[in-house]
């Protein structure tokens, strides 16, 4: 991700107040941009059936589908995008542009089986029409693709043309579904489901296009040449899906237990957890951003600095300032996003005690979600400096980390649920992990 913080750097030296909206803007489509896409895609829709005749089980199932393929396919390709990542990283320092489109090819001829495979085979138990599942089953499939493609987005530099890739399917999602439910008697979940594979296939087909005209190079032959990655650094396929897990282990545990709901014969959702979760989540969005435009930008020109001088000769003195010098930054910048995020946390924690019981939240749904943000505050701090570890390549303590992380949320959120603390267990579990990986650092 150095390539996204150095051009997204270019943006924030540009002085004045709409040149840094502009940046941020530009930063956050490009660093979490599936993620919002998904999200503004799930929050519109849910309105929209609101307004229709929808039954209230069939947005429960419309909810559970979007629910379940968003984590799924994070977690089929968290672990995978992790070695990709290393891979082009590592073919971009070494000028070798031509593995670039092959390895986005050849990540799909890996991923779109899988994920296939695995949508056939839990659909196939969903009690619901064909026409729904088949809508389902490619909206599964199109954000396991979006997730391989984020990884090559970080290559790009177009941010304008990325943006608008974004945005014009968005809109075309939301305009189809309004025109689908206004003007026709399809079946409402059916149909907004299908504008939403409308919307994200327009996104891949741009964003594909976005990659054949700006890596141009294209060699069958070294395809999957990128799968030697997974003999060379196989930790990273577990640090990736053990990354992803630490975030919705909590939520499976609930979907075990007592007050689970049953929908459609196949999913199993918490309607009491699941709303803190998704709105509790969105709180750590500023520090996904922060890091790249921030920590990425400051902390690597240091980082590159220091090895720069013992790969290049330097002198003793000349290391040992410029070590100083990455420690002062990556201090100050680890500090940065923490007081950044503190501040988010602080406001959302204030606006989702005035609007939250607006839209049906519980008192009980309320502390829940006011512990789930102290929470996400304690693992995004976490993330980012297992993240910062990983560039000094201690990929062995990542994996305890993060292992440790997915061990402890799912034992302590089993012992808090049974005892009505919702959201503590990731709390306390994240505040774990936070001490060890400071002290790992």
């Amino acid at each position: 991700m150095a390539g996204v913080g150095f051009e997204l750097k270019k943006l924030f030296q540009q002085q004045g107040l709409l040149n840094s909206v502009k940046a941020y803007a530009f930063s956050s489509l490009t660093t979490v941009g599936p993620m919002i896409l998904c999200m503004l895609l799930v929050s519109f829709m849910q309105f929209a059936l609101t307004g229709s005749d929808a039954t209230y089980a069939q947005r429960e199932l419309f909810t559970a589908t979007v629910v379940y393929a968003f984590v799924f396919s994070v977690l089929l390709t968290g672990g995978i995008s992790m070695v990709l990542t290393r891979f082009i990283s590592d073919r971009i320092f070494e000028r070798q542009y031509e593995h670039l489109l092959s390895s986005y090819y050849g990540a799909m001829v890996l991923v779109l089986p899988m994920a296939g495979l695995t949508g056939w085979w839990f659909l196939k138990g969903v009690e619901a029409g064909t026409g729904y599942k088949g809508a389902a089953y490619f909206f599964f499939m199109e954000l396991a693709v979006m997730w391989i493609q984020s990884v090559h987005l970080s290559a790009l530099k177009n941010y304008r043309r990325i943006v608008a890739n974004f945005a014009l399917g968005v809109g075309l999602s939301c305009a189809g579904a309004w025109g689908v439910l206004t003007f026709t008697d399809f079946d409402p979940i059916t149909a907004v489901l299908a504008m939403s594979d409308v919307g994200f296939f327009v996104v891949i087909l741009l964003t594909t296009r976005h990659f054949e005209q700006f890596f141009q190079y294209k060699n069958s032959a070294i395809y999957f040449r990128f799968f030697s990655y997974f003999r060379k650094y196989p930790s990273l396929l577990l640090i990736g899906t053990f990354f992803y897990a630490g975030v919705y282990i909590h939520s499976f545990v609930y979907w075990q237990g007592d007050g689970h709901l049953q929908v459609a014969g196949a999913f199993r959702i918490s309607p009491f957890f699941d709303l803190p979760v998704f709105y509790a989540y969105l709180t750590v969005v500023p520090s996904l951003v922060t890091f790249v435009v921030s920590v990425e930008t400051s902390f690597y020109d240091k980082f590159k600095s220091y090895y720069t001088l013992i790969l290049n000769g330097g002198t003793l003195r000349q290391i040992a300032y410029a070590k100083k010098e990455m420690q002062r930054i990556l201090l100050r910048e680890v500090g940065f996003i923490m007081e950044v995020q503190l501040l988010f946390s602080v406001v959302s924690l204030a606006l989702g005690i005035k609007l939250l019981p607006m839209i049906g939240f519980t008192m009980d749904q309320l502390d829940a979600f006011q512990i789930l943000v102290l929470g996400y505050y304690v693992f995004i701090i976490a993330f980012v400096v297992m993240l910062l570890l990983l560039y000094y390549d201690d990929r062995k303590g990542v994996l305890c980390l993060s292992a440790t992380l997915v061990v402890l949320n799912t034992v302590l959120s089993q012992w808090t649920m049974k005892h009505e603390f919702d959201g503590l267990g990731l709390f306390i579990a994240s505040f774990v992990t936070l001490i060890a990986a400071l002290a790992r650092l």
